[in-house]
């Protein structure tokens, strides 16, 4: 959306008096999985929510190299990735605020303490130098849940390059890769078997199982890109908000540029401004 407050303000000020129709094309908050952990949170089927994980690895560093291949012996170019660090991008915390809250009402973070680091980049050196390297944050909302959010420029988690966890009083979701099927467990209230374990049923989350509550697409990104699309077509044609309109936008997008100032100051405390409750 915007690497810098003031401009993310002047995107909600052109959207509130344009009329027209503003989306942060945030395609991972479409993920099949995702907009299960968030109805899972939304429905209170898993009970209050306490946690949520997200975690996107992906090695970018092709993009500094002269025709987006190459190795260390390639020479380097200029990326926008190299703009900001790399919570900035909001493919962890825009899945972490819809896990908490749903596709409907994702839920803003008030409040990160985040660390970054340069490590792992070849002889010490990380091409994408300025921005850092990895970074993760610890998010606190307003409910009291916490979410750890942490994503990378130069490691690869392949193919399981996003994960998405939600946890609640009465169960969690784990999902490890997008595409393979999750897992659900749901207990039986607050009993202790005898093993010591809280009572419950767990159970695989496969493809027919998502289904029951996110129809199937076929697309890219597992059909996530053809999701955020079609919300997009349907906001222009009913001259409505989409799920992700700016104010929404900027609660992903100002927790990213906090937890960089976090991060940047060794991990101090930072506030953030919610644009939407």
């Amino acid at each position: 959306m915007a690497i810098k407050e003031k401009d993310i303000k002047k995107i909600i000020n052109a959207e509130d008096n344009s009329g027209k129709v503003y989306q942060l094309g945030e395609n991972y908050c479409f993920y099949s999985e995702v907009l299960f952990a968030g109805h899972l949170a939304s429905s209170g089927k898993i009970g209050p929510i306490v946690y949520t994980e997200s975690e996107y690895l992906h090695d970018v560093t092709y993009r500094w190299r002269e025709g987006n291949f190459g190795d260390v012996d390639t020479p380097r170019i200029d990326s926008w990735y190299q703009l900001f660090d790399p919570l900035m991008y909001a493919h962890t915390i825009g899945p972490a605020q819809v896990a908490l809250g749903g596709i409907k009402k994702p839920m803003p973070f008030v409040e990160v303490i985040s660390y970054a680091n340069d490590i792992g980049g070849y002889q010490a050196n990380p091409i994408c130098h300025p921005a850092k390297a990895f970074q993760v944050g610890l998010f606190k909302t307003e409910t009291g849940a916490i979410a750890k959010c942490a994503n990378a420029y130069i490691f690869a988690r392949e193919p399981s390059r996003l994960i998405i966890q939600v946890t609640g009083r009465l169960g969690t979701y784990e999902c490890y890769q997008i595409g393979i099927p999750g897992r659900l467990f749901l207990t039986d209230g607050h009993k202790i078997s005898k093993s010591r374990h809280r009572k419950g049923k767990s159970k695989i989350v496969d493809t027919n199982e998502l289904s029951a509550i996110v129809p199937p697409v076929e697309g890219l990104h597992y059909g996530s890109s053809v999701r955020i699309m079609d919300d997009w077509l349907q906001a222009i044609n009913n001259n409505i908000k989409p799920a992700i309109h700016a104010k929404i936008a900027a609660n992903f997008c100002l927790s990213g540029i906090a937890a960089s100032k976090s991060a940047r100051s060794g991990g101090k405390p930072i506030k953030i401004k919610k644009f939407s409750e």
